[in-house]
């Protein structure tokens, strides 16, 4: 393991997580997921990741001498991010959800959309021109069109829980985000890279579809930036 005191953003807060044992067998995997990416700028910037993860595992920049520095903590070996007891979410992407869920679950409230009403100006004895918010009310209470109240329906959302000792749900379950395979597009200048995951509605307990990306960039001599989004679908698919 390469050992630096610079831990830059990517790295999360929670650097070993109690209990954590890897739940995936990393043979199983394509080798590419563990075969360094590395993008580079002309200002002397390098940045290494694996599919795996969309894990950082090198970040060279120049010191004040001029000589390339790695200033990130990882290992040597890119298999050990999979294979490694502790599972320290060394530079990993993290989702679905960063940080802890108490007791591995939540509450999730969906509500029933309200049906189209007229516009003020639609109902029998409202005029353009004026009109309180009474009056509207009035008119539309006579032709039976008042506003319905809000249905919704709260159901109870049961996640694995990865970290037992906390009882919690740690960055996104057993198998979160940064434990699967991503999709990397690398820009013709090779300065930047875009990675695509497809979370499928249920993965790790979570309800809806949800569609990530994430691109790495760098920005100069001495930094890069990350830009995430995602959409998706059903009941909690944004």
């Amino acid at each position: 393991m390469r050992h630096f005191v610079l831990a830059w953003w990517f790295l999360t807060s929670e650097l070993l997580a109690e209990g954590n044992s890897p739940s995936q067998d990393c043979s199983a995997l394509p080798d590419h997921a563990f075969i360094p990416i590395t993008l580079t700028n002309n200002q002397g910037l390098s940045l290494s990741f694996i599919p795996y993860g969309g894990t950082v595992t090198r970040l060279r920049v120049l010191d004040a001498s001029g000589r390339a520095v790695d200033v990130v903590l990882g290992f040597d070996d890119p298999r050990e991010y999979c294979a490694n007891d502790q599972h320290p979410y060394f530079g990993a992407l993290i989702g679905r959800v960063a940080n802890r869920i108490k007791g591995g679950q939540f509450s999730l409230r969906a509500a029933a959309p309200q049906p189209q009403m007229d516009p003020p100006s639609k109902i029998r004895g409202y005029s353009s021109r004026g009109g309180t918010a009474g009056e509207v009310e009035a008119a539309r209470e006579e032709i039976g069109q008042r506003d319905p109240p809000l249905a919704s329906a709260a159901a109870l959302v049961e996640l694995p829980v990865n970290e037992p000792l906390r009882n919690a749900t740690l960055h996104g379950g057993r198998v979160g985000f940064d434990r699967v395979v991503w999709d990397v597009k690398v820009s013709a200048r090779g300065d930047s890279a875009t990675l695509r995951y497809a979370s499928a509605a249920g993965e790790q307990g979570f309800p809806g579809a949800l569609d990530v990306q994430v691109t790495f960039t760098l920005a100069g001599p001495s930094g890069s930036r990350a830009a995430d989004s995602g959409g998706g679908g059903g009941a909690g698919g944004s």
